[in-house]
């Protein structure tokens, strides 16, 4: 499996655990965005997106979505 993952966004806030957004893509077929790059005491973990279900979604709001070619 290929695993392509990259960093959208640094956050530069000192008193923020985030410290990067970022994505991934599996395959080049199932792609995650939202991912967090959060720095705690025991170190640094990704932790998945969490977003509020709204009944109107678009494709360009999409958290988890698959890749065709």
């Amino acid at each position: 499996m290929r695993i392509h993952a990259s960093i959208n966004r640094m956050v530069n806030k000192e008193d923020s655990a985030i410290k990067a957004y970022a994505s991934v893509t599996m395959d080049g077929m199932f792609a995650v965005h939202g991912l967090r790059v959060i720095e705690t005491e025991k170190g640094r973990f990704v932790n998945m997106p969490s977003t509020s279900y709204t009944p109107i979604r678009t494709a360009t709001s999409s958290t988890a979505t698959p890749s065709t070619p």
